[in-house]
């Protein structure tokens, strides 16, 4: 540590004669506290919530934190805030250090003119401020006592908590505050439906950027961080100045590197550190506690402390209770020749010992409790807690907190002395454990750094800290919703997560797998009870029957009647006890059951019902009500029998229409459901989430009826159609989340969401929740006047003149290849196993779809009407461009391979050279019908010759194909033409030159081919035969290149001797890098790798030929990143996540087109370096990852950035051979490129080649 400079910074320190905060300010100018409340100006309402919430004129005039950090943000300043968390209270006040001056700012400026919109897409205003949270529990925290603090004012603010899979973007744009989780920024700063640079959350009226509970998630998630502050201080999107609010319990080496970045940045922030805990971290102090359980022990504690521990400190405190106490110790002291005083209101004056006749340089304060808050002591460095008060009462302050006042006052003074690197600054406690506030200061002193506890004291308390977690039950709302139903103002008593201690495997719930269970009762749309029949696991893909109890219920029936027929009933006494089981005799089933006592029947005026108990039958999980009389006692071996009921929660639903909690109204459906067999049903089939104790959340949850024909429904899907519920898709994320950071204590959590049961076919079903970026859709070449590239479309379907769809005819033998093995794929599949993917049916999802002559086909939904009994789904046809509405029955999920292996063939084009003629410029019935006579003629498809002029961007129709301007000429006539001769419409400009040139280059012989396709590479669609060699000419007509040599050459060894080169450089120079960062701008370290065959298991990036790994020496970091030197973990990935990148290319004789797409990365960039032979693949996103290709001749220097986008790259020469061929010549062919064998079976059709990359060492996420 570089004292000269520490020293330096602690001049640079402020403190007010109460000496309470500890601050810094860089910017030379930090303005002076607030000297009350009052100069705040909040909005009147405001206060007097304070007022009624206890935080008051009164609390808040006495804080000066709140009074420092207001004065400086209402000023501008950015702030760094380091306070800590000790109950909800002091998050709660740390908050309002905070909230109250953004709240005051924003009521300020609502007399403000909105701001413009950038975008056509995005016209509302978006968010004031936005508040990150570490975790959804802690978001919804923050809005309910925001909502609190708002409720029933006047103040015009609006709230909203968001999270994943709660996502409205309307009203997101609406509201002035916006809370959420640090893992949902990413979805709100992704773009969506295809607009690359838009943003899903407008920020252009962003003011305030707050980042609380930064302890949390600063050291994992810093990129995201990163990419939000550059995204919220973009100048060409942000109109306001953005004001930055860092919070944070601890001063951590990654809050500091933060502060340093924005300090870099240009950013000026004024850094606050309180003095409660975060001293002692920032003087590096111990905490020392040690165990005393009596005064014996306590004394004898304090002679070793005075000898050993205090002899190297030239000042200490001793706190003690009561003034007798403070005689005793002022005795020890004597003893031990230690120099000491005391100070005590029951003292005139100090009493001193003759310091003379003490020949030691140590002094001791001896302080009793009612003297801590005079503030006496400043330059301490040693201070020992003797006992706990025996005279304050327990409601108030902690005395173990107050007396820390005297350390905390004590560190400014001694950080500015020359000695406070020597002395240490300690906080020593004897303590018993059973002190009133020994739980709450435990849990405080387990968050600092150098805490040292005694070993049996450790020990209690961590007891304590179990016990008083599982008194404390968890939220009813975040067990059944994710979040707490409370309603507004209302205050919740339960804790808002789960603890590791919740999912002990103490009960008899299954952790995981399937299970199927009796439905025996409804609580609510989202809760219900049922006895357990089946637990299913799953291994290798395979189901395995793990236990049966559909005859243990009988069983156990038969083994009760036989048991109080041998030996007879045994009446319950008049006392009860509700942990104990007892048994019942139904009389209405003529069975026993076994029941425990929920509580006594609430007294009804004029009835007796004293004896009346509510029981709960463990075994099938119903309730009911009997007297204590009716109760009988039960053996132990028998009440030890594990419980067969279950309660069972659907996740992924809520209460509709916003509402907390669910109404009779919701449950009444449900059983109107029941009555048209939706649930009412035999068995429930279900997945398991997770469980703890017997509750079990499951998703989906599915009816089986004893009539196979009926078939199989889901629960959910009917629910919400029928408004019993809401889609809540963030609930089953809060789950994982929760889960997840619980450690190994969970039997399933590595493995979360749990393994679903493998399908009949291998195929993988194409994943509803990726991101649009991953699908593809056909484009087209765009033609100038000096180059036209003609273009032969298939019409399909058609509006009007300005949107009509097509295909181009140059794939047309692959589409229809795919759709057979669409449709045959379909036919042979089980709809009864795919029943949960329907309830995740959404806008934009990709299915197969039955067309009208019964065959599959690929298909988009674009809206869907789940009302009734018939949902209706709005269609578009991806391959042909016909708009349909169809049912779910004629819906079914698509394997991804259908998705991936062609990219969907539809285009829309516009003839805008012609408009109606009507001046409202709508076009008529009439000029529609003759359009659709020309392309369509009855019903049946033409073809037109087409060239485009330009790409149409940024329309809302047609659905997200690519959308183009286009001359089309059919039968040789152009159609805008023919249209506006036969009186259908007025030309608009004219065209002739594209149509002329469009004409003249279908009519020349020069055969120049645009580009190569598929179909090229193989003679007359059949496979080249590898025996035969074809001559050199041959070779060259078969693919239609240019040969960069010689017009004449010599000999046809020559020939031969170009072609064996040029094979030679394909496996010489193809290969996979392994990338360094680089040192500076014109250094980049590179090593190459042979291309030998890479096991796609190793966890390492490259083998070299002598079988060595070498890896990076350091990762790349993303340049959004906060920091440069930023360093991230590498985690061992299991198998499972191989990524897989696939490389699409294609080529002219002077282009050669490269689209590299990661199926299994969301977010990526791909950075294109290139110098005279190569090009140069290197992914910044992830960072570790990258592969290197080689051409042959001398490129065009190029830079830039691909995003899952078509590159086209100009060659200075041309090819002297078809490089694609030469990948599948058998001489050449490399073994570590692999055949896509989903593609098609002749391999030489293939334009898509997988490379056999092995996974990267760092798979970590990062989202633009």
């Amino acid at each position: 540590m570089d004292h000269v400079k520490l020293k330096r910074d602690l001049d640079k320190l402020k403190l007010e004669s109460q000496q309470k905060l500890l601050f810094v300010s860089e910017t030379g100018n930090l303005k002076s506290a607030y000297q009350s409340l009052e100069e705040l100006h909040l909005h009147p309402d405001i206060i007097a919530r304070l007022n009624q919430l206890q935080f008051g004129a009164k609390y808040i005039d006495d804080d000066y934190l709140l009074r420092i950090v207001w004065s400086n943000i209402v000023g501008g300043s950015d702030s760094v805030i380091v306070a800590q968390e000790i109950s909800p209270r002091s998050k709660f006040r740390r908050t309002l250090s905070y909230l109250l001056p953004i709240l005051r700012l924003l009521t300020m400026n609502t007399h403000e003119s909105p701001v413009p919109s950038y975008s056509k897409t995005n016209a509302s205003l978006g968010p004031q401020a936005l508040l990150v949270c570490s975790s959804v529990t802690t978001a919804l925290t923050f809005e309910k006592n925001l909502k609190r603090l708002l409720e029933g004012t006047s103040v015009p603010l609006k709230v909203r908590l968001v999270h994943t899979g709660m996502t409205d973007w309307k009203e997101l744009n609406s509201v002035d505050i916006l809370i959420t989780n640090v893992l949902s920024i990413c979805q709100l700063m992704r773009g969506r439906e295809g607009h690359k640079n838009s943003t899903t959350v407008n920020l252009q009226r962003l003011k305030y950027l707050v980042m609380d509970e930064v302890d949390g998630y600063l050291k994992l998630e810093s990129h995201i961080l990163g990419c939000l502050i550059e995204s919220a201080t973009l100048k060409h999107v942000q109109k306001f100045h953005v004001q930055f609010v860092i919070c944070g319990s601890t001063w951590t080496p990654e809050l500091k590197a933060f502060h340093l970045s924005m300090i870099k940045k240009g950013r000026t922030p004024n850094l606050y550190i309180e003095p409660l805990a975060e001293i002692l971290n920032f003087a590096e102090a111990t905490w020392q506690v040690d165990y005393a359980p009596d005064d014996s022990k306590r004394f004898e504690r304090l002679k070793e402390t005075l000898t050993q521990r205090m002899a190297s400190h030239a000042r200490c405190i001793i706190a003690c209770s009561t003034f007798s106490v403070a005689v005793s110790i002022l005795g020890v002291c004597k003893e031990c020749n230690v120099m000491s005083k005391i100070v005590s209101s029951e003292l005139n004056e100090l009493a001193t010992e003759n310091a003379s006749e003490i020949p030691t340089e140590t002094e001791v304060l001896i302080v009793t409790d009612d003297m801590v808050s005079l503030g006496l002591i400043s330059d301490c460095t040693y201070m020992l807690s003797f006992d706990s008060s025996r005279e304050i009462p327990t409601q108030s302050e902690s005395v173990e907190r107050m007396r820390l006042l005297h350390i905390w006052n004590a560190l400014p003074t001694l950080v500015n002395t020359d000695n406070w690197m020597i002395q240490k600054p300690v906080a020593h406690f004897l303590m018993t454990g059973q002190e009133p506030n020994f739980l709450r200061f435990f849990r405080f002193s387990k968050n600092l750094v150098n805490n040292v506890y005694d070993p049996e004291l450790e020990t209690f308390g961590n007891k304590l800290l179990d016990e008083d977690m599982h008194k404390r039950p968890v939220c009813k709302g975040v067990e059944l919703f994710g979040y707490c139903n409370a309603a507004p103002g209302a205050t919740c008593s339960f804790r808002h997560d789960f603890m590791a201690s919740d999912f002990e495997n103490l009960a008899n719930a299954p952790f995981y797998g399937e299970i199927e269970f009796a439905l025996t009762e409804c609580l609510s749309p989202s809760e219900y009870r049922g006895t357990l029949l089946t637990h299913y696991e799953y291994k290798q893909g395979q189901r395995l029957l793990l236990k049966s109890f559909k005859d243990e219920t009988s069983t156990r029936t038969a083994l009760l009647k036989e048991h109080y027929a041998t030996y007879g009933n045994k009446k319950f006494p008049s006392s009860f006890n509700k942990e104990n089981v007892y048994a019942f005799w139904s009389q209405s089933e003529e069975t026993y059951k076994r029941v425990k006592i929920i509580g006594k029947l609430p007294r009804t005026v004029g009835v007796d019902n004293s004896d009346i108990v509510n029981l709960y039958c463990v075994d099938s999980g119903n309730t009911l009500t009997a007297s204590v009389s009716d109760l009988l006692s039960i053996p132990k071996e028998i009440a030890s029998w594990p419980p067969l009921a279950l309660r069972v929660i659907l996740t992924n639903i809520c209460p509709p229409s916003r509402e907390p909690e669910y109404t009779s109204e919701h449950i009444n459906i449900v059983g109107t459901l029941a009555k048209h067999s939706t649930i009412r049903a035999k068995v429930e089939l279900s997945f398991v989430l997770l469980s703890r104790g017997e509750t079990v959340w499951v998703s989906p949850m599915i009816t089986k009826t004893e009539d196979k024909s009926l078939g199989t429904t889901s629960i959910r899907p009917n629910l919400i159609r029928y408004l019993a519920a809401s889609l809540n898709s963030g609930h089953q994320d809060y789950l994982i989340e929760s889960v997840r950071a619980l450690g190994t204590n969970y039997h399933g959590h590595k493995h979360l969401p749990i393994d679903m049961p493998k399908r009949k076919c291998t195929d993988e079903i194409f994943d509803l929740s990726r991101p649009d970026n991953t699908i593809q859709w056909a484009h087209l070449e765009q033609s100038t006047e000096d180059e036209v590239i003609p273009l032969r479309i298939k019409t399909t379907f058609g509006i009007n003149p300005w949107t009509f769809y097509g295909a181009n005819v140059k794939h047309r033998k692959l589409l229809y290849t795919l759709e057979d093995e669409l449709h045959d794929w379909v036919e042979a599949q089980d709809r009864n196993e795919y029943v949960e993917f329907f309830e995740m049916l959404r806008p934009n999802s990709i299915v197969a779809a039955k067309d009208a002559d019964g065959r599959w086909e690929r298909a988009m939904i674009l809206d869907m009407d789940r009302q009734g009994d018939q949902p209706q789904y709005e269609l578009f046809s991806v391959d042909f461009g016909e708009l349909y509405i169809d049912t779910e029955e004629n819906i079914f999920p698509i394997a991804t391979k259908f998705v991936t292996r062609l990219p969907f063939q539809v285009v829309a084009l516009s003839l805008e050279h012609v408009r109606p003629r009507d001046k409202s410029e709508l076009w008529s019935t009439e000029e529609k019908d003759a359009f659709l006579d020309l392309i369509i003629p009855n019903g049946d498809s033409v073809f037109l010759d087409v060239a485009v002029s330009c790409k149409v961007v940024g329309v809302e129709s047609p659905p997200p194909c690519n959308y183009y301007m286009a001359v089309a000429l059919l039968n040789s006539e152009e159609l805008g033409s023919k249209l506006v001769r036969n009186g259908m419409a007025e030309m608009v400009h004219c065209i002739p030159r594209l149509a002329d040139a469009l004409q003249n280059k279908l009519n020349s012989t020069l055969d120049e081919a645009s580009s190569v396709d598929v179909s090229d590479l193989i003679d007359n669609g059949e496979e080249s035969d590898t025996d035969n060699q074809p001559t050199f000419e041959e070779f060259l007509q078969r693919f239609d290149v240019c040969a960069n040599f010689s017009d004449n050459p010599k000999s046809s060894g020559e020939k031969n001797r170009v072609v064996e080169d040029i094979k030679a450089i394909v496996k010489s120079s193809l290969g996979i890098q392994s990338f360094k960062q680089p040192q500076n701008a014109s250094e980049a370290h590179v090593q190459e790798a042979d291309a030998t065959p890479i096991d796609p298991s190793s966890s390492h990036t490259i083998s070299d030929i002598n079988g060595t790994v070498d890896e990076p020496d350091s990762i790349a970091i993303p340049t959004a990143g906060p920091s440069p030197s930023t360093s991230f973990e590498q985690p061992t990935e299991s198998e499972d996540s191989l990524l897989s990148p696939t490389l699409y290319w294609s080529q002219s004789t002077s282009e050669v087109f490269l689209t590299v797409k990661l199926p299994e990365i969301q977010a990526y960039i791909v950075h294109i370096l290139m110098d005279c032979r190569t090009i140069q693949f290197k992914t910044l996103n992830p960072p570790n990852y990258g592969f290197e290709l080689k051409l042959f001749e001398i490129c065009t220097n190029h830079n830039e950035l691909l995003t899952n986008q078509q590159l086209k790259i100009r060659l200075k020469k041309k090819f002297p051979c078809n490089w694609t061929r030469l990948l599948f010549d058998s001489d050449t062919k490399l073994p570590w490129i692999q055949e896509d064998p989903d593609y098609l079976q002749n391999a030489s059709k293939d334009t898509k080649i997988r490379f056999g990359l092995v996974r990267p060492v760092h798979t970590r996420m990062f989202y633009l």
